[in-house]
C-alpha cells in the first residue's frame, strides 16, 4: 500500500506507519482502542478498521487488519481487501 495523496485513501497513511513501526504489536486492546478508536468490524481476536480505497492496495478498499493473541495484546497488523 503507498501512501498517497488519493482523497479516498483516508487513513492508508497512518495504518501503514502503523504497520511499518510495529508500534502496535505487543499492546493491550484497550490501549489500542484508545489509539485509533473502535474497529469497524470484529470477529474472535480479528480487529478491522476501515482505510478506504487506496492506490497500493490496487484501488480496492482495505482494512487495516489486527489480531490479538488469546491475552489481549496485538500479534499481527496487516492489511486485507474489504468483502464488501
Amino acid at each position: 500500500m503507498k501512501l498517497t495523496a488519493d482523497p479516498g485513501c483516508v487513513l492508508g497513511g497512518m495504518a501503514l506507519d502503523l504497520q511499518k513501526t510495529n508500534r502496535l504489536i505487543q499492546m493491550p486492546y484497550q490501549q489500542l482502542f484508545d489509539l485509533i478508536g473502535a474497529p469497524d468490524g470484529s470477529g474472535e481476536k480479528v480487529f478491522l478498521w476501515d482505510v478506504g480505497q487506496c492506490h497500493g492496495g490496487g484501488w480496492d478498499h482495505s482494512h487495516f487488519k489486527i489480531i490479538l493473541d488469546t491475552s489481549g495484546r496485538v500479534i499481527e497488523v496487516d492489511f486485507q481487501k474489504a468483502t464488501f
